[in-house]
């Protein structure tokens, strides 16, 4: 998913430093996006930012923020991998 493996490595250090090794909050807000391209049905958008959820009880009401998202089109040949990770 990174073109820069070394950044993507030290975007995950710091997730780990800041949540820990498994994400009981639900900080991260991952988004499967299927159907993007009609002659390639296996292809998919992942999206990966801050669970807006999660956010929504630390923010008064009256606030505005803004999300920011790192969105990435996944080319797989086939379905296999998509559809074990969306039947768990």
């Amino acid at each position: 998913m990174f073109e820069d493996i070394e950044a993507g490595v030290k975007i995950f250090r710091g997730w780990r430093r800041l949540i820990g090794e498994v994400d009981r909050d639900e900080w991260i807000g991952l988004t499967l996006i299927t159907g993007i391209d009609r002659h390639h049905p296996a292809h998919y958008r992942l999206a990966i930012s801050v669970n807006e959820q999660s956010l929504m009880h630390k923010i008064p009401s009256k606030e505005r923020f803004t999300l920011v998202y790192r969105m990435q089109d996944m080319t797989p040949a086939d379905s296999t991998n998509i559809d074990r990770f969306l039947h768990l």
